[in-house]
């Protein structure tokens, strides 16, 4: 960021000046709402016929003599045929006609509902936006996350864990872009880690590249026991790692050469205990989806991890590029093989046990990956995730931070699949309220604030594809903004879908590791890459 952008443009001190006036304002309309009576419904001038007007006059005759009835036991038995009288008629007024039924104004129905919403979804939005911007808004700490420019002699060494589960399409170009990270040999190691039930081929593939490398710090790992899943192989690295740096890479990844240099620098500059450095996926055009799922990468990694840990104090860790002293790992046993995002949880737990955190980010130096290659995978994917969150957010070990800011920024985390998916549904409900309802004014213009502010992420959306394409030097097809509006929407959709997906597994106790396909979409031409290590 330029010297302009740093001294003459205070944004943050504008920010919060915004944020104040915008929520007393909020205050004041959801006050007015409140307070305001509802409009009151169409009368219907309809003549009442002669049988009508006798029915409603001996009705009300029998009411006045039930206030003179002495028997308390009769007037309960009244009242009881009353209701139920009342409960008939209203259930078959809704097998009768449910179209007046749907359309009859509800006043105090929907003015719960908008308020409810507006509660939940606006502080969500506004919540969002922020972490998004945080880079950009703050770059003096944008800067300072940045990689090390001169690197310190290498003083640890690193054991890369790889879990690989039916990966025999990209295995083996991983095994080599790990093992051509830039280090001195003896203080690296490579740990293969593939379980041996089902999975000939990963292994096959496995054991050619560690035969065409010929290194001996190069190991293949298989085991059966256990859960099928990433935590439970990752364990199982951990048990026999004996370096002193344990970091992850996923089957498909393409970490930058210089990565150990940069976490060795940090580990010895700052103190580090665990370094998040960063992750991108790359394939923008391969599918209707593929731009926002890369952008929802860019936005996180740049920023989003960023405002969490410096302002939040609180780190959800990805899965893969993150380096943790292996004593730490010791010390807290290692990964839940119980859990579907193991990320997140070793993330709580290591801040509670007072462990140093901190984010490497730098454009030219994440770990390339891509994304999934179809709707159905891109959902399993994600269900997967935020089943995950759902079984972190009911353990409860979150609750055990000590500050409230900490808490609120891991329950943000944990909730935000279902908070996504509440926005997405809040749009048509919301239609329906405003046509069919009769709400205040006041009301009425503040439950479009959920709409604006996914039309901003949309804008947000909109202006980081450019910033992507010029940081990766990749071209936008003609007529790409265009389409990424048209698939925004469903894109939404998508995520909710996940989302509520992900509720009826954990409802159900389904806790079935669901694999993400990965067919090497980021990576250029093999013969080209091997030829460059």
């Amino acid at each position: 960021m330029s010297a302009f952008t740093r001294n003459r443009h205070p944004v943050g001190r504008w920010k919060k000046i915004g944020l104040f006036f915008f929520f007393t304002l909020l205050a004041a309309l959801i006050i007015y709402a409140l307070a305001a009576p509802a409009a009151p419904p169409r009368q219907q001038s309809v003549r009442a016929t002669p049988a009508e007007l006798l029915d409603g006059r001996e009705q009300a005759l029998a009411a006045l003599a039930d206030l003179y009835n002495d028997d308390p036991a009769a007037r309960r038995e009244s009242q009881s045929s009353g209701l139920l009288a009342s409960f008939s008629r209203w259930v078959s007024r809704l097998i009768d006609d449910p179209y007046f039924f749907v359309f009859k104004p509800h006043p105090t129905e929907a003015h719960i509902f908008l308020i409810l919403c507006l509660l939940l979804l606006a502080p969500q939005g506004i919540f969002t936006m922020c972490w998004m911007l945080y880079a950009w808004n703050d770059p003096g700490q944008a800067d300072q996350g940045e990689s090390p420019r001169d690197y310190h002699e290498p003083h640890y060494s690193f054991t890369a864990l790889v879990p690989a589960r039916h990966e025999e399409a990209v295995i083996k170009d991983t095994i080599y872009a790990v093992n051509a990270i830039d280090y001195p040999s003896h203080l690296k190691e490579v740990l293969i880690l593939v379980r041996d039930e089902d999975d000939a081929d990963t292994i096959r593939k496995a054991e050619q590249a560690i035969a065409e490398l010929g290194d001996a710090n190069v190991h293949l790992i298989t085991f059966k026991d256990g859960p099928k899943n990433k935590p439970n192989g990752l364990n199982r690295g951990l048990r026999v790692a004996t370096n002193d740096v344990v970091c992850i890479f996923d089957a498909e990844d393409e970490p930058h050469p210089a990565i150990y240099n940069i976490v060795n620098t940090v580990m010895l500059r700052d103190e580090a205990d665990v370094v998040q450095a960063g992750v991108q996926l790359m394939n923008i055009d391969s599918s209707w989806f593929s731009a926002f799922n890369c952008l929802e990468y860019f936005f996180w990694f740049k920023s989003g991890l960023r405002f969490f840990t410096h302002l939040l104090h609180v780190t959800p860790l990805g899965g893969n590029t993150v380096f943790f002293k292996r004593s730490w790992l010791n010390q807290i046993g290692g990964w839940d093989d119980h859990l579907l995002t193991e990320d997140a949880d070793i993330g709580i737990r290591l801040v509670l046990q007072g462990a140093r955190l901190r984010i490497v980010y730098d454009a030219q130096h994440v770990t390339q990956e891509e994304t999934p290659a179809s709707t159905g995978q891109f959902i399993k994917q994600r269900t997967r995730w935020s089943q995950g969150f759902y079984e972190i957010l009911f353990k409860f070990d979150w609750w055990r931070l000590a500050q409230w800011r900490q808490k609120i920024g891991a329950m943000y985390i944990l909730m935000n699949p279902f908070l996504q998916a509440s926005l997405i549904f809040y749009l048509p409900l919301g239609l329906y309220v405003l046509l069919t309802q009769e709400v205040s004014v006041a009301l009425a213009v503040l439950s479009y604030i959920p709409l604006a502010l996914l039309l901003i992420q949309l804008l947000l959306n909109l202006a980081g594809i450019r910033e992507f394409a010029a940081t990766y030097q990749k071209r936008l097809p003609r007529f790409f903004t265009l389409k990424m509006i048209a698939v925004f929407y469903p894109f939404q959709l998508m995520l909710a879908a996940a989302s509520f997906r992900a509720i009826f597994r954990y409802v159900k106790g389904n806790r079935a590791w669901e694999k993400t396909t990965h067919s090497n979409l980021h990576r250029a031409p093999v013969d080209m890459r091997r030829e460059s290590i």
